[in-house]
């Protein structure tokens, strides 16, 4: 892996809960357009941040019906890390109508790894698939 650790690989139940750490979910928006109550369950969230690291749940919160114990959350500690960065960009999709197209904001984050083998996230990835 890295020049100090390996990736951890966890079931979301076992990702600590801790006071300071910063958790980021779908934007209200989105909850109001997504048709399932799944988005408004606390368990809805994709990244969260403490001072040793970044969980990441690579698992939609539309999959909520799928085992609980299975691996979809990965825990890159901070010391791993290069860098980290955010891009937004918009894109077309049509529209709810089908007689026009509406512009869409989307976000993503980018994160650097020191010289990591990823490819045991990658073979997690390609299970979660």
């Amino acid at each position: 892996m890295g020049k100090y650790a390996n990736l951890k690989f966890l079931c979301a139940a076992e990702v600590p809960r801790r006071p300071g750490g910063v958790v980021f979910r779908e934007s209200r928006a989105t909850r109001v357009v997504v048709a399932t109550r799944a988005s408004l369950m606390p368990s809805n969230w994709f990244l969260r941040m403490t001072g040793d690291g970044l969980y990441v749940k690579y698992r939609s919160f539309q999959n909520h019906g799928f085992p609980a114990d299975t691996l979809s959350v990965v825990f890159i500690p901070k010391r791993e890390i290069d860098w980290i960065r955010g891009h937004r960009h918009r894109m077309l999709q049509p529209s709810r109508d089908d007689h026009s197209e509406d512009s869409v904001g989307r976000g993503c984050l980018e994160i650097k790894l020191h010289g990591a083998d990823t490819g045991d996230l990658a073979d997690h990835l390609r299970a979660e698939r």
